[in-house]
């Protein structure tokens, strides 16, 4: 994510709120069904995006980094956020099939 791709991003107590896109494999087909597939252009291939209110907690990021030239570059990472908080966001973990996380800049949250 980043000021290009997320206008909508807004600062909470806790966090912050956006609208983020996902592949429609990586949401449950209820958030699918009820949000709907928009189709954008990404260099010359088609990609089907689902928009999805995001809402992260600071208590929960754990890395920031970007990618450049497919390569990941950490600007933060907080190792006991990794430790104590992982365990929180397992029922998610193993219900996902896939590991988000494919843009050229992500929080990685749980």
């Amino acid at each position: 994510m980043g000021p290009t791709q997320t206008l909508d991003i807004d600062l909470t107590d806790e966090g912050f709120v956006c609208t983020a896109f996902f592949q429609p494999h990586m949401l449950h087909p209820s958030t699918v069904k009820a949000n709907g597939i928009l189709q954008k252009g990404s260099g010359k291939q088609v990609v089907d995006l689902v928009p999805n209110r995001l809402e992260v907690k600071l208590v929960d990021v754990r890395v920031v980094a970007e990618f450049i030239k497919g390569k990941q570059h950490e600007l933060f990472l907080d190792p006991e956020t990794a430790a104590s908080r992982l365990t929180a966001f397992q029922p998610e973990r193993n219900y996902f099939p896939v590991r988000i996380g494919t843009s050229a800049a992500r929080v990685c949250a749980g």
